[in-house]
């Protein structure tokens, strides 16, 4: 499917809350080694879950749109 000029800006303003979340969760920690395996924590087990809201979004959306 053919992504136009307006998806992606749409898609990148999502992702950009979605850092901000992720960068707030790191606030206050001062050990860098603490805040490096925090972030890659938030990225490795963080993903696959958000992975799965948005498909059950899709699946609600979809419901919701179609379901008479």
């Amino acid at each position: 499917m053919p992504v136009d000029r307006h998806t992606l800006p749409a898609c990148a303003r999502l992702a950009e809350r979605i850092a901000v979340l992720d960068l707030d969760r790191l606030d206050g920690l001062t050990d860098p080694l603490e805040t490096a395996e925090r972030a890659l924590l938030l990225t490795v087990l963080l993903e696959p879950v958000l992975t799965a809201l948005r498909r059950m979004a899709q699946d609600n959306e979809s419901a919701r749109r179609h379901t008479p």
